[in-house]
């Protein structure tokens, strides 16, 4: 008697989920958003929830994004950080390597056993979809300053998006930000070296793939840093 009573609250569940997917959909064309407001509803602890939005938004990124424009809200002037310290050619490199690498992973683990051959290769593919979903979320999800905002991304690592009221400065120097503890600071620099630091005047929230957090500080490697730079100044008024 409890099986019918049992399917109808999971197809209302399911009716509901697809509904916030719709709406959040709705709101904006970035798909990391689509899956972070879905999660958040299923799955009722943000770091999980975070980290649920990050494992779908990089298979969508790594198989459905390809012939899609990055995204920018209307008014919004975009600045790419996919290029810097070379991470791309990094990325592009590895791609190349991958398969290589992979089926001699595979060659060599079998003489001992096809099972861990088997799984040991299903891993080595799986990292190589994840870092394509990260490379290609960086192209889609540039850094983007609208008239009251900006907007800051990282891949699927990291988004803010901060008031620019509450921007302090930008500095592109680790030593004009040496008054903010560690503690209040993110680093999200190209191979941890970041070429720009976002200073606000109060702590402000940034989303990671462990949950929000509240920093002063947000580091970032950006293709052309003194360009930003001046165009949040510009801004700021």
């Amino acid at each position: 008697a409890l099986v019918p009573v049992e399917v109808a609250i999971a197809a209302r569940e399911c009716l509901k989920v697809a509904r916030i997917y719709k709406a959040a959909k709705a709101k904006g064309p970035d798909p990391m958003a689509w899956f972070a407001e879905t999660m958040r509803y299923l799955v009722r602890h943000d770091a999980a929830a975070s980290m649920a939005a990050a494992e779908l938004s990089v298979w969508h990124y790594a198989l459905l994004s390809w012939r899609r424009a990055p995204y920018a809200l209307p008014g919004e002037k975009t600045f790419s950080y996919h290029n810097a310290d070379g991470y791309l050619s990094m990325m592009l490199g590895l791609a190349l390597a991958f398969p290589v690498e992979i089926v001699g992973a595979h060659l060599l683990v079998a003489q001992w056993s096809a099972v861990a051959a088997c799984v040991v290769t299903a891993l080595s593919v799986y990292a190589a979809a994840w870092l394509a979903g990260d490379a290609r979320a960086r192209v889609m999800r540039p850094v983007a300053i609208g008239a009251d905002a900006v907007r800051l991304e990282c891949g699927i690592q990291m988004e803010a998006a901060i008031s620019i009221s509450d921007i302090e400065a930008v500095a592109l120097a680790d030593s004009e930000i040496e008054h903010i503890g560690e503690q209040d600071r993110l680093n999200y620099g190209t191979f941890y070296r970041p070429n720009a630091w976002l200073v606000t005047k109060g702590p402000v929230e940034v989303r990671t793939l462990l949950g929000a957090k509240r920093v002063r500080a947000i580091g970032m490697g950006v293709d052309d840093p003194k360009a930003l730079a001046a165009a949040i100044e510009r801004a700021m008024g």
